[in-house]
């Protein structure tokens, strides 16, 4: 009867233990109710998940510091005159509606600058007259001035779009979900036919 008394003693110190890791947990998380609340009391238009619903809560800070894999270049400062003064706001949903896309999921893959980059262009070209969404499975696999999973260059990817060009989404589907950067293909793993969009193209090379 004591050794089970002392099994029963010992599990509950664990699950206090447990209990007590999980509050402190909850105050420490980047995702949590404090921040939730702060910032629906700024008075933003958009609506923050609560944390039960935010994925980004089951992930340790580690974790999220890992898909956070946009790398800053150091670049020199321009002045620009544009001729005009600038509005106070500007929404670009507003301005040209369904030509800007959504934002798309990049998973558990610091890719994000794959994605930035992919999807600033694929705006530019449905402004243009050519709707399509590209790849950023293409710049995560095979741009190798940048590092996949672990992170890029916006710099670097937009000179990757503009000398080797990217495909369509269609063409090159996103598959690094799972924080593998695959290997580089040089034809279509979908659908469609491998034919690269460039950056300083207004138009589709073939149209």
């Amino acid at each position: 009867p004591r050794h089970r008394c002392r099994i029963i003693i010992k599990m509950l110190r664990f699950f206090i233990a447990v209990i007590i890791v999980s509050f402190a947990w909850a105050e420490t998380h980047p995702v949590n109710h404090a921040i939730v609340a702060e910032i629906k009391a700024s008075g933003t238009t958009w609506t923050p998940m609560e944390p039960e619903e935010n994925p980004f809560a089951y992930m340790s800070i580690e974790e999220i510091k890992g898909m956070m894999g946009t790398k800053l270049a150091v670049t020199e400062t321009v002045e620009v005159d544009l001729g005009f003064t600038p509005n106070d706001s500007f929404d670009a949903r507003t301005q040209w509606g369904s030509k800007i896309h959504p934002i798309r999921d990049q998973q558990r893959c610091g890719s994000c600058w794959a994605f930035g980059a992919t999807e600033a262009l694929s705006d530019r070209f449905a402004i243009a007259g050519t709707d399509v969404v590209l790849s950023p499975q293409h710049l995560v696999s095979c741009d190798t001035g940048n590092y996949g999973c672990n992170g890029g260059y916006l710099n670097v990817a937009w000179n990757f779009m503009k000398t080797t060009g990217v495909v369509s989404d269609a063409c090159y589907p996103y598959t690094s979900g799972g924080g593998s950067s695959g290997t580089c293909q040089s034809k279509c793993t979908g659908s469609g036919s491998w034919s690269p969009y460039h950056s300083q193209a207004t138009q589709h090379p073939s149209s």
